[in-house]
């Protein structure tokens, strides 16, 4: 197995974690700062990682790292905890409302995003618009998590709410792209 494809596709759940055991391990008062800072550097880090590994770095990496950075400055300067919910937010909107559009107009937002990508370039029209739909339905129900969260958890519930869940919550994103190719790799043998 490739050790840089390891590397860059453990790197983003590993950021997560780390940030969420500094905020749950370092001491109160400086919680929420030294975690920020942790992800300030790691988001940096991770872009530059990508550039020196001569890897193509994913419109969705420089997107939520470009957040990520956007997001850690007030958190850390102000030290409070809104700004992480608020960046949350915009994500999932983002991840809902963008490719809801795109389908209201007659365009598939997964395929002209990830059309290009070896494995996905043999999935037809219509199995591409199943996984757009399915992106936007698993993204609404994201979004509708994560208002729910912003609104009524605790800071500390929020936080793993964000780290752990969600993100198995956005494993579901995945489901019918492994469906199609498994079904085209049956079909093959």
């Amino acid at each position: 197995m490739n050790i840089k494809k390891t590397i860059t596709s453990c790197m983003e759940f590993a950021g997560l974690v780390v940030f969420f055991l500094i905020y749950k391990l370092a001491p109160e008062e400086y919680a929420l700062r030294a975690a920020s800072v942790f992800l300030l550097i790691f988001s940096i880090f991770q872009i530059w990682y990508f550039k020196w590994q001569k890897l193509k770095i994913p419109r969705s990496m420089l997107f939520i790292n470009g957040l990520s950075i956007l997001f850690a400055i007030p958190t850390i300067y102000f030290n409070d905890f809104q700004y992480i919910r608020i960046k949350l937010l915009i994500i999932k909107a983002l991840f809902f409302i963008i490719p809801f559009t795109f389908a209201l107009f007659g365009k598939n937002f997964q395929q002209i995003l990830f059309g290009d990508l070896a494995g996905l370039k043999e999935l037809t029209d219509h199995e591409f618009k199943v996984v757009n739909w399915w992106f936007i339905i698993v993204s609404a129900v994201s979004l509708l998590i994560t208002i729910y969260a912003y609104f009524n958890l605790s800071d500390d519930a929020f936080l793993e709410l964000k780290t752990f869940w969600l993100p198995l919550v956005g494993a579901l994103y995945i489901v019918p792209v492994f469906y199609y190719l498994a079904k085209k790799e049956n079909l093959k043998m």
